[in-house]
């Protein structure tokens, strides 16, 4: 049987480890991969693995842009988008046989667009997770395939929810791989009464927490911040839930 013809959008070492997968399946042929970022972060749960283009330079897979993969004229089975950070446009997606699947790391359509995690915490959603769906000319609004849930506890912070959340979308990538069903799930419509976009600039202003406190408070937080911010000793805290949060001026950086 002639084995599929896949290519991965992404940057991270997640995608890299899809693509050890992928190359080393009877199934499938990783054709190329496409790098949204560069110098993507270092916060991978699978950093075992190097980035996807250090990781395709490696293993002699090519490296392609948008342009020259439209222009290329060739056709291919199945796309796969995983973290990845930039839209991809519509003659792109109509290359692909089954069409392009994107595993977003929000749950959708409450977490759509950026920053998920974040705003996940910032809405006090009990929930995190992620959601894997057919990507469409509007942004996560494609069906959707299968969505996994976990349960967001007091103390998680982003970082946490990110890890669990890259594990999550790698084991539903693989899953989906091994069942090599692409014409399931089409018709399973997100809700757009339900959705809600989340753009880059949709953390403006939302770190500063002075928009909170008086101006007296501020004041009395920056005194004892500037007194106890001494190398190799505690800094000044507060306490929420049995955790210290730690206050830093920020010329102590």
């Amino acid at each position: 049987m002639e084995k599929l013809k896949i290519i991965i959008f992404g940057d991270l070492p997640v995608a890299s480890k899809i693509a050890e997968y992928i190359i080393n399946s009877n199934s499938y042929i990783l054709k190329y991969v496409v790098i949204g970022n560069k110098n993507p972060n270092k916060h991978d749960p699978y950093n075992d693995f190097k980035n996807l283009e250090s990781y395709a330079n490696d293993q002699k897979i090519e490296i392609i842009s948008f342009d020259r993969l439209i222009n290329k004229n060739e056709s291919f089975d199945l796309g796969i988008s995983i973290r990845f950070s930039k839209k991809i446009p519509k003659e792109l997606i109509d290359l692909f046989r089954f069409g392009i699947v994107n595993l977003h790391p929000g749950l959708l359509p409450e977490f759509a667009g950026l920053y998920s995690e974040i705003h996940t915490i910032l809405q006090d959603s009990e929930r995190g997770g992620g959601t894997m769906h057919w990507i469409t000319e509007k942004i996560d609004l494609g069906p959707i395939i299968t969505i996994e849930e976990f349960a967001i506890r007091k103390n998680d912070t982003t970082y946490k929810i990110y890890q669990e959340t890259t594990k999550i979308l790698y084991k539903m990538i693989i899953k989906f791989l091994d069942e090599g069903n692409f014409t399931k799930e089409r018709d399973k419509l997100i809700p757009e009464k339900n959705y809600t976009f989340y753009n880059k600039y949709s953390l403006n202003n939302k770190k500063d927490l002075s928009q909170f406190m008086n101006k007296e408070q501020i004041t009395k937080i920056d005194k004892y911040a500037r007194a106890f911010s001494f190398p190799g000793h505690e800094p000044a805290f507060l306490i929420e839930n049995g955790k210290k949060l730690f206050i830093i001026p920020e010329d102590f950086f």
